[in-house]
């Protein structure tokens, strides 16, 4: 029987209806969820990335911190100063004695540009190299942490150059003055130069809102201007936190803006996004589908999935990108950022259950030597085969991060000290019976270690005080222990006082 107009109109009409309801499913249960979640994976990798420039500049802080410490607390010219203070020395002898070490440290470094010594009242008594604008003596000497911790800085000069100051200690540990050093601000201009692109810019500013370092190239010009309304409406966007990621946010003309602490007080970094040229992608890609799922409305179940393979392709992509950045490429251990989330989470259940946990500190004892007789290559081998064992020693609920170069560390959940310190000394006895295989021949190697346990109990460090940054900062002492011992050993320290250490 031959379909009437009107019932041809009918079906029509029912398979127009029936291609609308397809794609209005697919629209409300499939693509409308995944585009929201690529923007948040978008909005997630923003996050991994201002905590990887974060992570940046504190590196660089914490090697300038520490090169100023040593300037000021080399060996010799504490005595010389100490012998000053005793009234031994003339201020010329003194000064003749120090400029030659100062000059030769000066040309040692090629990011330092000047050092002054001054007494503990401001006087200047010896200076090398360029002229170190002056700082207030409190700066630099109210420092009540020993060495090279007590490092202030840096202080950010209108030429973009960098002050850091530190106490110079006599042999009673006492304040005799203090050196103030100028330094090269290339290593954060670099950073900001490289980290920006066409939708991202960092800055860096001071803790009064003024801009230190901001990226040259002229593409982030627009950029730089948002940075500097919002500092100008809100100079107090610096955060005194530790920062957490988004300890300060805000938005200038479309763009978005999030403040980051530093390692140093005096620098905040600034993450700012055109969240237009951002998420353009998305946008495109989401046209596009909304244009393809239109087209196909008529088709069935097998076109639909057929136009949807292209997004969940982008967003396994996504989250395999997000994934690799978790972990270090060459020994598939934890990476350094992920470590510390990995490290505050653990402590903060050992604390909640009242249960132990350890760390094991460890690197591998002359690797540079590795490096220069077999080839960087062999290296590698050295390192790939290291975090295989690690991961092979490794219980469900443990951690091993690659902390730097040659540097590991395991992260080790309801751990007393004795079982942290078998699982070091079964870590470092395969590496020294059993060769590691490379391409230039077997290869035995040594690792020297330091373990740390904390454990519920009643010192006040026990009792919750002690964060991750002093739980590193002790089995770093341990690791430094075995090295001073010898290496090729497993040191042990103690939280409840944090200068012992005791070789195992």
């Amino acid at each position: 029987m031959r379909a009437t107009p009107r019932s041809a109109l009918r079906v029509y009409a029912l398979v127009l209806l029936s291609g609308l309801f397809l794609a209005g499913t697919f629209y409300a249960v499939g693509q409308r969820p995944l585009i929201e979640e690529l923007g948040d994976l978008h909005l997630r990798k923003l996050d991994h990335a201002l905590d990887h420039a974060v992570s940046e500049i504190d590196a660089i802080v914490a090697y300038h911190q520490d090169l100023v410490g040593r300037i000021a607390n080399d060996h010799n010219l504490r005595h010389l100063h100490t012998r000053y203070d005793a009234g031994e020395l003339t201020h010329a002898v003194l000064e003749a004695a120090s400029r030659p070490r100062l000059e030769t440290t000066l040309a040692a470094n090629a990011d330092v540009l000047g050092i002054v010594h001054r007494t503990i009242d401001g006087r200047g008594l010896t200076s090398v190299g360029a002229s170190v604008p002056p700082l207030a003596p409190a700066v630099c000497t109210n420092a009540v942490l020993p060495g090279h911790r007590a490092t202030r800085g840096p202080f950010v000069t209108p030429s973009g150059r960098l002050l850091y100051c530190s106490p110079i200690r006599d042999a009673d540990d006492s304040i005799a003055g203090f050196a103030a050093v100028m330094l090269e601000g290339r290593r954060p201009q670099l950073l900001v130069d490289t980290l920006a692109d066409g939708a991202t810019a960092y800055i860096l500013s001071t803790s009064n809102g003024a801009i230190a370092f901001r990226p040259q190239a002229a593409d982030q010009d627009g950029h730089v201007a948002a940075a500097e309304r919002y500092l100008a409406t809100d100079p107090s966007a610096a955060p005194a936190t530790d920062g957490s990621g988004t300890d300060g946010s805000g938005t200038g003309t479309d763009y978005r803006i999030r403040t980051h602490a530093t390692l140093s007080a005096g620098l905040h970094l600034h993450q700012i996004v055109d969240h237009h040229r951002y998420f353009a992608p998305v946008r495109a890609r989401s046209l596009v589908l909304g244009a393809s799922m239109i087209a196909v409305s008529a088709f069935i179940l097998g076109v639909t999935l057929i136009v949807l393979r292209p997004l969940i392709a982008a967003l396994l992509n996504e989250q395999r990108l997000l994934e690799r950045a978790r972990y270090d490429s060459l020994t598939g251990l934890l990476n350094q950022g992920e470590m510390h989330g990995e490290l505050a989470g653990e402590l903060e259940r050992a604390r909640r259950y009242r249960r132990p946990l350890s760390l094991i500190m460890f690197d591998v004892d002359h690797f540079k030597q590795v490096n220069d007789r077999f080839g960087h290559p062999a290296g590698d081998e050295v390192l790939r085969a290291i975090g295989a064992l690690c991961q092979s020693l490794s219980r469900n609920s443990d951690a091993w991060a690659r902390y730097g170069g040659e540097e590991f560390l395991a992260i080790l959940p309801e751990t007393d000290s004795r079982a942290a310190h078998h699982l070091a000394e079964r870590l470092r006895a395969h590496l020294e019976t059993r060769p590691v295989h490379t391409a230039a021949g077997l290869l035995t190697v040594t690792i020297s270690a330091g373990v740390v346990t904390w454990r519920p109990g009643a010192s006040p460090m026990d009792r919750g005080s002690v964060d991750k940054a002093a739980l590193i900062a002790a089995a770093d002492r341990a690791l430094y222990e075995s090295k001073a011992s010898g290496r090729n050993r497993v040191s042990v320290a103690s939280l409840v006082d944090p200068r012992q250490v005791v070789a195992a």
